[in-house]
């Protein structure tokens, strides 16, 4: 995929009416290329530019861009109205600007344009925004450029992108780009196996009645219509000590109070579901039906407790208490 960020320096920009239709004409623009799939975000930053001889530095841009190429971006533009323009001393003959690193293969380009601000007839944010992106093209493809020629003979400079072929645009970045994207889904993957084989090995060691009657619970929302899926089951001690620490020492939310050994969980008695469709974010109704159920199959059900309620949270101690388990009294043949 193909990226393009137009970074806007008055806020007020994000709030024009047109926006959405300027942005769908440069991207459906973009898209007429050859090997093409471009998307198109515009965005407010608050700014600064260091300006030269009625130009924006070099030195300054490549600063100012350097995070949007980290997030993907292959052509990082600034926007600016005409107001800001003149507050910055840039030099009214220039609609438009480009400045590249042909040693990265980066580009950044800026312009300046009101909403309304036309140019031969035709807006002039489109067309200087494609204008500076053509120029771009040709030297990352290592084409002659004729951005200019094209543009005087034909106000609209939308034509000249049809006979522009992606695929020889930038090939050392696109080919990283291509790397990047195939580790990261590689990793994605192995995310998922790591995940599935963490609820896998979690609900192997679960006690035997614990996981048949989670089973029950299972099967029986789903014929209500309103499936759940375990999330947690047994749990490791370093698995609940870092459950503990998040909220505290790491980030995220608080979700126990129990340190590793401290929790039914750690001993394969106690289960965490979460609703296919709906969530954690389900409605009460459906967590109190969730409740119910799991209390009949023979659970206590921690949307009761009056101190942290846990809504996910379902244990079948049978009568034992926390401490029975940490000591080593637990008839565990009651479990099977």
């Amino acid at each position: 995929m193909h990226k393009v960020i137009i970074v806007t320096a008055d806020a007020r920009t994000l709030k024009w009416k047109s926006l959405d239709a300027k942005k769908r004409a440069i991207k459906n623009t973009l898209n007429t290329m050859k090997n093409a799939d471009f998307t198109v975000d515009v965005v407010h930053e608050t700014f600064l530019p260091e300006v030269a001889n009625g130009r924006i530095t070099h030195s300054w841009f490549k600063t100012f861009a350097e995070p949007y190429y980290h997030q993907g971006y292959d052509f990082i533009i600034i926007h600016m109205k005409d107001t800001q323009r003149k507050a910055w001393g840039i030099s009214p003959t220039l609609r438009g600007a480009k400045l590249n690193v042909a040693s990265t293969e980066k580009m950044m380009a800026y312009f300046w344009a009101d909403e309304n601000t036309t140019r031969v007839r035709l807006n002039q944010f489109i067309q200087t925004c494609l204008h500076e992106i053509s120029h771009a093209y040709c030297d990352g493809a290592d084409v002659r450029d004729l951005t200019h020629e094209y543009h005087v003979a034909n106000p609209d400079i939308r034509g000249i992108f049809a006979s522009y072929d992606m695929a020889k645009y930038q090939p050392v970045r696109m080919g990283l780009k291509k790397d990047k994207t195939l580790l990261e889904r590689i990793l994605g993957l192995w995310q998922q196996v790591a995940e599935y084989d963490r609820i896998l090995s979690s609900r192997l060691r679960l006690q035997p009645l614990v996981q048949r009657q989670a089973d029950v619970i299972v099967e029986t929302m789903a014929m209500f219509g309103h499936p759940v899926r375990i999330v947690e089951g047994f749990r490791s001690n370093e698995r609940q000590d870092e459950l503990y620490a998040q909220g505290r020492t790491t980030p995220g939310i608080v979700v126990t109070n129990a340190r590793g050994g401290e929790s039914a969980h750690n001993y394969g008695v106690a289960v965490d579901f979460v609703f296919r469709n709906e969530g954690y974010d389900a409605p009460e109704e459906l967590w109190q039906t969730l409740g119910s159920i799991g209390e009949s199959a023979g659970f206590e059900w921690g949307g009761r407790w009056k101190t942290f309620p846990d809504k996910p949270h379902f244990e079948m101690l049978l009568g034992y208490s926390l401490q029975d388990f940490q000591a080593g009294k637990v008839d565990y043949s009651k479990y099977q």
